[in-house]
């Protein structure tokens, strides 16, 4: 088929080269020169994501604008050039730019990579979870807990070291700043060595805020609906799925945590009919064996009882510091027989190729144990008999350009091996991975900085978000529901944006 439309393109190519230049002008060198160059120009282009994608009048105006746009900003920017830099240098000229305003109002398809205490708004976790009653902070540098933890407790069961907001709020007038401070990332992180430490030091303090019952129902709430704003339809997340409780001394593990999620996502649908949700297990990959099969067995007694909601499992954690993917290889050979026990089907989504090691070789077993998609991919490029199966597999990965830049992963966005990735064809999809930390809410940043950073067009703005569905863990009718809500989104947004 590929061979067949550059063939046609080649064609094309030749008729309008005739029409605009005037063959007799030109040296036959020069004039097999370009003939040459246009051959191998159009031979990429067959293999670029978003190729096989065809645009109607408006798209092309639309695709014009943007284009001249982007051209513009790069123009202009040189050396500020924000996806250049280190994100939080430059972001007021993200906030600022016409590209950013429209791209907030494009529909986005799914956000396939997010984690479940990380995808919301860190200032209303500020202003507005943290100023619920009962609510303290660990005051101490004393290690038992990460200071500046937050947690709820009853007025007479507070350990030691624990302080109240209220307290903290009437002493230091610039307290909300400084838990803000404490919650996100900024500037200040760039070249850390020790970004990864710190980055769990964020996790542990906000656990005992979010994973609050209370807090959590309306904190997921307020979440989704950030995501749903920013045209976002349906979500994917990571999750732990333990840790909720509540001031009597309950916790909600696993099938509670799926109860609870499942009828947040039952309430959100009320006012947004079209909107869905999923949950990918996702167990620690630092922990033990034992541990990571006990993990997979809870998997399959949450999936029994949620088999729509539970569609997958991953491993998370610091890759490089955490065990490789093959440690736990006799746990993971476990679950087909599970699965026949069960009758139901488990996939792993793996966190993989998340590294700077070229000595990083987690992606092999990602493909082998037969990953649906890949968290992350950075180093897939070291590996080109992975990039072939990756390609022809349909294994899509998520890429998350910001989380790969504040980690310290890609300095520059325009290295970022996911353009490679999509001019070769293999599937991606936009995720934003842990935006919360990174101090930003939903998914337009990261969808401006790889069209900006990557040179992208609408054809390819529109596979992006097309992919986050086609590769989705939706059913085969869930799926072309989504795909028909998002395909009259985009013509809408199209339609408004052109006028």
């Amino acid at each position: 088929m590929k061979s067949f439309l550059l063939i046609v393109f080649l064609v094309s190519f030749n008729a309008a080269f005739s029409q605009h230049v005037n063959l007799n002008e030109l040296s036959s060198e020069r004039n097999s020169y370009l003939r040459s160059r246009g051959i191998l120009y159009f031979s990429d282009s067959v293999e670029k994501e978003g190729f096989d994608i065809s645009l109607n009048e408006k798209e092309e105006k639309l695709n014009s604008y943007l284009k001249k746009l982007q051209r513009d900003y790069i123009d202009k920017s040189g050396a500020q050039f924000p996806p250049a830099s280190y994100f939080y240098k430059y972001r007021n000229m993200i906030d600022t730019s016409i590209i950013y305003k429209t791209l907030q109002k494009m529909p986005k398809g799914a956000l396939l990579h997010v984690h479940s205490t990380a995808m919301g708004d860190a200032e209303w976790l500020v202003k507005t979870a943290s100023y619920m009653d009962d609510c303290y902070f660990y005051n101490s540098t004393d290690g038992k807990e990460v200071y500046g933890a937050l947690h709820f407790y009853a007025a007479d069961k507070v350990p030691a070291n624990w302080i109240s907001l209220k307290q903290l709020r009437r002493e230091n007038d610039n307290f909300d700043e400084k838990l803000l401070y404490l919650l996100t990332f900024s500037a200040k992180d760039e070249n850390s060595r020790v970004i990864w430490e710190d980055f769990e030091k964020i996790f542990d303090r906000m656990g005992g805020l979010i994973e609050y019952l209370p807090v959590y129902k309306a904190y997921t709430k307020n979440a989704i609906e950030v995501l749903l704003k920013d045209g976002v339809q349906h979500i994917e997340i990571r999750s732990g799925m333990h840790g909720i409780y509540d001031l009597s001394g309950n916790e909600y593990s696993y099938a509670g945590f799926a109860k609870i999620f499942d009828e947040i996502v039952k309430d959100v649908r009320k006012s947004y009919p079209h909107f869905t949700a999923k949950i990918i297990f996702a167990g620690w990959r630092g922990n033990t064996p034992d541990k990571v099969m006990k993990y997979i067995n809870n998997c399959f007694e949450i999936k029994k009882l949620y088999p729509n909601l539970l569609v997958g499992f991953d491993l998370v954690g610091e890759e490089d510091a955490g065990h490789r993917t093959d440690f736990f290889l006799n746990e993971f050979f476990k679950k087909d027989s599970l699965e026949k026990i069960y009758n139901l089907e488990l996939p792993y989504y793996f966190h993989d190729g998340e590294s700077t090691l070229p000595s990083d070789i987690n992606l092999y077993d990602a493909i082998l144990l037969k990953t649906k998609r890949i968290g992350h991919g950075i180093n897939l490029f070291r590996f080109p008999t992975l990039e072939k199966i990756v390609k022809e597999s349909g294994i899509c990965l998520e890429v998350s350009p910001l989380s790969n830049q504040i980690l310290g992963y890609v300095q520059n966005l325009r290295m970022h091996p996911a353009s490679g990735y999509i001019n070769k064809g293999i599937p991606v999809a936009i995720s934003s991975d842990d935006p919360q930390i990174f101090n930003y809410k939903g998914l337009t940043y990261d969808f401006w900085s790889a069209f900006m950073a990557w040179e992208l067009d609408l054809k390819q703005l529109k596979k992006l978000a097309l992919n986050s569905l086609v590769y989705s863990a939706l059913s085969k009718e869930e799926k072309e529901k989504a795909i028909e809500y998002f395909l009259n989104e985009w013509d809408s947004w199209v339609s408004l944006s052109v006028q």
